[in-house]
């Protein structure tokens, strides 16, 4: 079973659980720096100078594959997977990373509840139109808006600078989806998610939103059961960066 994601022209859109006719167009892109591969790190080198700095170069470049490739193989569930990949896409987008990993745990939240209900885990009380008008109300009086990111329409709220995700009645809190990132990959969190932006920024920005979650079905960690870790392989998302691989897996 697939989480419930809805497609249209304009990318991969999800309705606003207080008004499910709500989404916006694709219209908050910006560019975003390329992060470098951490496991395609640049092996050649200029030739060696009279000084050996090309010699120095291409023996950190080896140290540097080899640290990685000594690491063990990183088992992790989905949830954190996709909090932090659509995270990085909306940073790509043009948010803030405390913004963007709000968003992230945002859209891993809907998505992890989407996927519960499928598998009956989960059992939401019935829904009125009234009820999804009062809380349209509430959300309007707490200055709640909305913004267009991993091709969604995020509710957010307006916290000092920035504009963090809402939801339950509350904005999201950066240092806590940044916690939770650390504890969940560990030494392997800056890995991932080098390798995750430079697949983000191998995407066309007018594309991104339209490709960014066919494309997390292609590299996540297979499904071993609620909640259980599999095997992520890093390397496969930077193979996705090269060569316009990553076409076809998107739509």
């Amino acid at each position: 079973l697939r989480e419930e994601f809805h497609l249209s022209h304009a990318g991969c859109l999800l309705s606003d659980p207080a008004d499910p006719s709500r989404v916006l167009p694709q219209n908050n892109v910006h560019h975003q720096e390329t992060h470098a591969c951490p496991l395609q790190a640049e092996t050649t080198s200029p030739a060696k100078s009279e000084d050996g700095v090309g010699d120095t170069r291409r023996a950190l470049s080896q140290d540097h594959e080899k640290a990685v490739s000594s690491r063990p193989p990183l088992k992790i569930n989905r949830a954190p997977v996709l909090t932090l990949w659509a995270a990085v896409v909306a940073e790509k987008q043009g948010f803030h990373w405390d913004e963007a990993v709000t968003i992230g745990k945002y859209i891993a939240g809907v998505l992890a509840h989407s996927k519960g209900k499928s598998l009956g885990l989960y059992h939401d009380s019935p829904v009125t139109e009234e009820d999804r008008e009062a809380r349209r109300e509430r959300d309007r009086n707490m200055g709640v808006e909305h913004v267009d990111a991993f091709g969604m329409s995020i509710p957010v709220r307006k916290k000092g600078r920035h504009h963090l995700a809402f939801s339950q009645g509350s904005t999201l809190a950066p240092a806590s989806a940044k916690t939770y990132l650390s504890h969940a990959f560990k030494d392997h969190l800056e890995d991932v998610k080098d390798a995750m932006a430079r697949l983000a920024s191998a995407v066309p920005e007018a594309e991104l939103g339209k490709a960014c979650y066919p494309l997390y079905e292609h590299f996540r960690p297979a499904w071993k059961g609620w909640g259980q870790s599999a095997e992520l392989d890093i390397d496969g998302i930077c193979q996705l960066a090269h060569g316009g691989a990553w076409k076809e897996y998107a739509p």
